[in-house]
């Protein structure tokens, strides 16, 4: 099966428009996430308590995930994905602890990134504002974008304070405690198990 795996998320997934991805569509989305990246050993289970950690944060299928967090229309896809990207971040296996603070600063610089690169092509748009005959695309085009942009800034609000404050305070914990924290975390839609 990972093959078929591989195959289902790096093409068809890659091609599809993720505002109109589905519950069901995301839920998919997660599987093969999940398989793909245990099987490549990116995700790893600890034998004790079948808890799940990441190994390597090289996930594949990643960039996807954050596309589907700042993209899908559906705000309950887009909670999701977002509240999947933010436990990626709480279950780093003991390996990655030395490399918090550049795996943060690299989820930051991303998240930064697909902002600034949303109000320039919120700027690019203002031409056609101006054009009667192109209004309507460039009033759509800017929604999407307002949207992503909207995002963004929920996404690093979450992260700052979920991710930043609370799982330092682990991590710096006392000794044997700062492991890792179990993927058995919930949100109010969705319950995280790959």
């Amino acid at each position: 099966f990972a093959q078929v795996y591989d195959k289902l998320l790096f093409e068809l997934f890659a091609q599809l428009d993720f505002r109109f991805l589905s519950r069901p569509a995301f839920s998919l989305f997660k599987k093969l996430f999940g398989a793909i990246n245990m099987k490549n050993s990116a995700i790893i289970e600890n034998e004790s308590d079948s808890s799940l950690f990441v190994a390597k944060f090289d996930l594949a299928g990643l960039k996807m995930l954050w596309e589907i967090a700042w993209k899908a229309r559906d705000n309950s896809v887009s909670e999701d994905a977002m509240f999947h990207i933010i436990r990626l971040h709480l279950t780093l296996a003991p390996q990655l602890r030395s490399s918090i603070n550049t795996i943060y600063h690299e989820s930051i610089r991303t998240c930064m990134d697909h902002l600034m690169e949303c109000a320039q092509r919120a700027a690019a748009l203002k031409p056609q504002l101006a054009n009667s005959n192109a209004i309507g695309t460039a009033n759509s085009q800017l929604g999407d974008l307002i949207l992503e942009m909207e995002r963004c800034f929920c996404i690093l609000h979450k992260f700052l304070s979920t991710v930043q404050s609370k799982s330092l305070s682990h991590i710096h914990g006392s000794g044997n405690n700062s492991s890792a924290l179990a993927l058995s975390a919930t949100s109010n839609q969705t319950s995280a198990v790959y």
